[in-house]
């Protein structure tokens, strides 16, 4: 019987977290393969935004500082905090020997954002305002 039970709840799909079904890849009736995913979900509580620093304003962006985020959609902003910034950078162009041409050498940094009540959604362009000292 325990056995039994152990197959049974085997096939429940169960999230370890609250989570919004983005994309379901098997249909009614088809075989999931071990390990093989079933669908994609986006965490609730993981929000967050990617954005890109130019090379020049790096020493000015700090891990939790606080930024402002904002969306084409809605005037409101919303308050968010680095919790990543790249060690590598990204966009680096062929040469960047003189200072004029270093803002085109950038680092990406990840910012979570807090509880937006839906309005942020996956792929969705976003605008970061960075407080930095001038």
């Amino acid at each position: 019987v325990a056995e039994l039970d152990a197959q049974l709840a085997e096939c429940s799909i169960v999230a370890p977290e609250r989570c919004r079904i983005e994309v379901v890849a098997v249909r009614h009736g088809d075989m999931a393969a071990p390990s093989a995913p079933v669908m994609r979900v986006l965490y609730d509580g993981d929000l967050w935004v990617k954005a890109y620093v130019p090379e020049t304003k790096l020493a000015q962006v700090q891990l939790n500082q606080k930024v402002v985020v904002a969306h084409d959609g809605s005037k409101q902003e919303y308050e968010g905090t680095i919790s990543h910034i790249a060690n590598i950078s990204e966009f680096t162009p062929r040469n960047v020997q003189s200072p004029d041409e270093r803002h085109n050498q950038v680092f990406a940094i990840k910012i979570l954002l807090k509880d937006a009540a839906g309005v942020f959604k996956s792929g969705m362009a976003a605008s970061v305002r960075i407080a930095t000292a001038k």
